[in-house]
């Protein structure tokens, strides 16, 4: 009996520490995972210094150069603005790219205000990054949606306080159990001045708060 306590305790603590080191593998590899992002440099919906709302593109447009366009950046950045205002950002090691686009509406004029930041990432290049991995930086969200088209829904994971929308690179259909795995990949984020309501964008889904992970979702009709 003896023994066999020895040998529970033995087993318990080199599970706690396989555990830990994943723990803390995980951790290390997030950080270089999200460097890119620059998500902590200011608090969300604010980001690398552009508050939508307050600022204007050609700001924003600043801001995102001299973050990511130096001479000594790691990053090198193609800019367009005709039709929308556009910056692919490419990782100068790796290669990853991300696309940001301010507003994506057609002749917005430099002085005209950011409303919405998108941050999109380029499948064709490999970036490739998953919701459990944001989560450990945007933390606990309000509420999950599908958002359209109606023959490929996808859920967006929505941060009312920090008025954030995580979209996931997942078709999820209504009316069945949907389990929301941290390994489901982000196709990309929104940042608003103001959150799209149910008169103003295509929802095709009611709102179901968020429960954790590996829980079973249902979605169902607005009406």
């Amino acid at each position: 009996m003896r023994f066999l306590k020895r040998g529970f305790l033995i087993w318990i603590c080199c599970s706690f520490a396989i555990h830990l080191a994943i723990v803390i593998g995980r951790q290390h590899q997030l950080s270089e995972k999200l460097t890119d992002l620059h998500l902590n440099e200011c608090k969300l919906p604010c980001w690398i210094g552009i508050i939508p709302g307050k600022t204007t593109i050609a700001e924003a447009s600043k801001y995102i150069l001299d973050t990511y366009g130096s001479n000594s950046s790691n990053y090198a950045v193609e800019f367009t603005h005709d039709p929308v205002w556009r910056f692919m950002i490419t990782n100068k090691t790796d290669g990853l790219r991300i696309r940001v686009s301010l507003n994506e509406l057609a002749g917005q004029p430099a002085n005209a205000m950011v409303n919405e930041i998108y941050i999109i990432f380029d499948k064709n290049s490999g970036y490739d990054i998953v919701y459990g991995d944001l989560y450990s930086v945007v933390g606990y969200p309000t509420d999950v949606i599908l958002s359209a088209p109606d023959d490929a829904p996808y859920p967006v994971i929505r941060y009312n306080d920090q008025q954030v929308h995580v979209s996931l690179d997942v078709i999820t259909q209504k009316n069945m159990c949907a389990q929301l795995s941290p390994e489901r990949r982000v196709d990309f984020i929104t940042i608003y001045n103001h959150l799209p309501q149910f008169g103003d964008y295509a929802w095709v889904s009611k709102s179901v708060p968020w429960k954790g992970f590996m829980s079973c979702y249902y979605f169902v009709d607005i009406g």
